[in-house]
């Protein structure tokens, strides 16, 4: 078996590359060591070395967009499969905090600069908090709003912040 059968699922969505003759190739950086030092060197540069490779999740295949890269082709198959299992580890082990996206449109609109995230429990959330909790090793889940939690935060940014009249209708 070789290390492309053997690819594991994307470290950071879950999502199986289908395609890994898009998925997985050179970057076009080749490394060469000298005098034991590593140096990496561009496309254009005329010496020899081994080139680098890259492992994407597709997103037009539904991926996340991730991007892995290595000094090698089972190098990169490697980390990417070595990470997974970590991952699945800690979304399991911990408690998440589920998290709904209502839209950037609610921090302009409002004038009030209300969070275009908040907690399923209905605390204000912001990108901050989620950066907090990722490095302090907690799970964020994070989804799009339902039409309801939508209306509902609608409801409370054009309470606090009415939406202008349009020229010429009646009010």
């Amino acid at each position: 078996m070789t290390p492309a059968e053997s690819l594991g699922a994307c470290p950071f969505c879950g999502h199986v590359p289908q395609d890994l003759r898009d998925a997985l190739h050179p970057t076009g950086i080749r490394w060469r060591e000298d005098k034991g030092i590593r140096h990496y060197i561009g496309p254009k540069d005329p010496r020899d070395g081994t080139p680098c490779w890259s492992l994407d999740c597709l997103e037009h295949e539904g991926g996340c967009g991730a991007e892995m890269s290595g000094d090698g082709r089972d190098e990169v198959i490697s980390k990417w499969n070595r990470r997974a299992p970590a991952l699945q580890a800690a979304m399991h082990s911990c408690e998440a905090t589920e998290v709904i996206y209502i839209g950037d449109d609610f921090y302009w609109k409002s004038g009030t600069m209300m969070s275009s995230l908040y907690a399923v429990d209905g605390r204000r959330y912001d990108w901050g908090f989620v950066r907090r909790d990722l490095r302090n090793g907690k799970a964020v889940n994070l989804r799009p709003a339902t039409a309801h939690e939508l209306a509902h935060y609608t409801a409370i940014r054009d309470e606090k912040h009415p939406p202008a009249a349009e020229p010429g209708d009646p009010t």
